[in-house]
């Protein structure tokens, strides 16, 4: 009998349904538009931001197995077509991103200047047909079109509940960088899905793979494969082995496997049988996935954009206050409170400049710590390279050798550093985001003191916020040396004498190449880490600078007013008044969670 596949990892509870996605998009919507009325765009443009988040909320799911397990016949069951070409054709090292769309087409990106192309498609082997072109060896030897990535659009049941799955190169192939490069994309992906198959059930090799994999992923989803091959008795040995391994290398007390046969699948799916399709396995994966997407992501998605569309309403809220407030004021009352705002605002200021100077301490140290850390990779990179190019084989030349060891010896290490660097920023950040909310603190406080009204504003966390897709990046790594030639005097030497000579020779050789991929290596984070810092320091900036325009902009609106009629004033006041019953009515719909 067949048992459903379930996340192994449940640390976390099911988070319960959040506000549906209707009401908050409705929510948004309104708030956007009584914010623009008010003359808030900032606020209006935030709630755009949020709606667009909303709509496009994505699980990501990578896929992931050694090559010939069925990863791609999985898929394309999953599809309901045979889109993705079959294991049996050499694929090359670009990860296939498939996503919702009500029709077929492809998307190819480059990793030059060209912008990407794209290409409709009628049905699936015209879809296969154009995907060939530019994932496949035969089609797009070692990559010579330069891709970066394709995006495959389907409208397959499992895309629209809201999953992106992504296709990644199969650990095992010629490409050991392959695999370190996988790693390194994996902490972007909300979970995983790990094919195996029952010949056998897992190698040493995906055994070791899995180990990493489950410290980098937050969800991870078991599949055994080719279960059509074994009888009962054998498919109860095969999940029994495969559970025992799993408990052992990802420490799930249960480790539970979902065993089909994505052959069947695929047959089932392509015939229109519900029945033969159930009976494959297949649809109990679905249904995970499904329930997955609804139950636990989905939800958490909805709750936080629920929380945050929450703490808009009550920011909006409280600046037309502000803005009423001040419609009513008497002129003379009005510039003396001005007056007293702008004075505390000079002082926030002054503590911004200090702000931006912890800033810049903190990227100093931290660009330190990566001198540090690249000095390391050189020496760890120059004895690893020197021990394989001095036990290699008698006929295996020099640069084989380092064809071989020198991508996966440095996407590792680039994945090593990137990690330390993305936790210290983290926690250099954290801080400075504590620091921001204490200055946004100063500036609401003079507007409460100045006109009597409280003003609300995002957690400095939600403005400093950096909302990304998986982005898959493969790094050119320098293969090519140049070993000088021997000598006419070390020509006349001893044989051993000549051969320390030579190996010295290509020790030099090996340290010029360590030196240039370290350096491509540093330079990669190095950009991390001032774009890092340069981001939140113009968010700072811009957080603070809205604050003070919001008061601004209202004190400005008010002086203008202040020559009119009462009544004409009272009027103003009043549209006001009925925009913060309505933000308050949302508020009320909203339910106030946080999250």
């Amino acid at each position: 009998m067949l048992m459903e596949v379930v996340a192994i990892r449940p640390d976390e509870g099911r988070t319960a349904a959040g506000t549906p996605e209707p009401q908050l998009a409705s929510a948004l919507a309104r708030i956007a538009v009584l914010a623009r009325d008010a003359g808030l765009d900032p606020i209006a443009v935030r709630a755009d931001e949020l709606a667009e988040r909303l709509a496009a909320g994505r699980v990501h799911l990578a896929v992931l197995g050694q090559v010939k397990r069925g990863k791609s016949t999985l898929l394309n069951a999953l599809l309901g077509e045979a889109v993705l070409p079959a294991s049996v054709v050499p694929l090359t090292a670009i990860p296939t991103f498939l996503k919702p769309a009500g029709t077929r087409r492809l998307e190819v990106a480059f990793a030059d200047d060209r912008q990407p192309e794209i290409f409709e498609a009628s049905d699936a082997d015209e879809l296969r047909s154009r995907l060939e072109q530019f994932v496949t060896e035969e089609r797009n030897p070692c990559n010579a079109l330069n891709v970066e990535r394709v995006t495959v659009y389907h409208p397959a049941p499992v895309l629209a509940s809201g999953a992106v799955l992504i296709d990644t190169p199969g650990i095992g192939s010629t490409y050991r960088h392959n695999t370190e490069a996988t790693l390194n994309f994996l902490p972007q992906c909300d979970a995983a899905l790990f094919v195996v198959s029952a010949d056998p059930p897992i190698t040493e090799a995906e055994v070791g793979f899995l180990a990493e994999v489950a410290e980098r992923v937050p969800r991870l989803f078991f599949v055994l494969n080719k279960v059509d091959y074994l009888d009962e008795r054998e498919r109860e040995t095969a999940i029994a082995f495969l559970r025992s391994v799993l408990e052992r290398e990802v420490g799930a007390a249960a480790a539970e496997i979902v065993p089909l046969s994505a052959r069947r699948g695929l047959a089932a799916r392509e015939a229109g049988s519900d029945a033969a399709w159930e009976d494959s396995g297949c649809a109990a994966l679905e249904r995970a996935l499904e329930r997955f997407v609804a139950d636990e992501l989905t939800s958490v998605l909805h709750a936080a954009v629920r929380g945050k569309t929450q703490r808009l309403c009550d920011e909006a809220a409280s600046q037309i206050a502000l803005k009423r407030s001040l419609a009513l004021m008497p002129l003379a009352e009005l510039q003396s409170r001005a007056a007293l705002f702008r004075q505390s605002v000079e002082a926030a200021v002054r503590e911004r400049e200090i702000a931006h100077d912890l800033i810049a301490g903190d990227k100093k140290r931290l660009l330190a710590r990566l001198e540090q850390e690249a000095a390391a990779v050189r020496e760890r990179a120059y004895h690893a390279l020197t021990r394989a190019v001095e036990e290699r084989a008698p006929d295996e030349r020099l640069e084989d050798v380092l064809e071989r060891e020198v991508p996966a010896l440095f996407e590792r290490e680039l994945g090593a550093i990137a990690t330390l660097m993305e936790r210290l920023i983290a926690q250099s950040l954290s801080e400075h985001e504590a620091r921001a909310d204490e200055l946004a603190a100063k500036v609401r406080s003079a507007a409460s003191d100045a006109f009597g009204v409280a003003l609300a504003a995002p957690n400095a966390s939600e403005v400093f916020e950096m909302r990304r897709e998986p982005y898959w990046v493969q790094h050119p790594w320098q293969v090519a040396l140049h070993v000088p030639p021997a000598s006419p005097a070390e020509r006349l030497l001893p044989a051993s004498a000549a051969e320390r000579k030579r190996r010295a020779r290509e020790r030099i050789a090996v340290e010029r190449v360590v030196v240039g991929n370290v350096e491509n290596l540093r330079w990669a984070v190095l950009q991390n880490v001032n774009d890092a810092f340069l981001v939140f320091a113009g968010r700072l900036d811009r957080m603070l600078a809205e604050l003070v325009e919001s008061v601004e902009g209202a004190l400005a609106e008010a002086e203008a007013r202040a020559g009119r009629e009462r009544a004409s004033t009272a009027s103003v006041a009043d549209a006001y008044a009925a925009h913060e019953a309505e933000l308050a009515e949302i508020a009320r719909t909203l339910g106030g969670g946080d999250a």
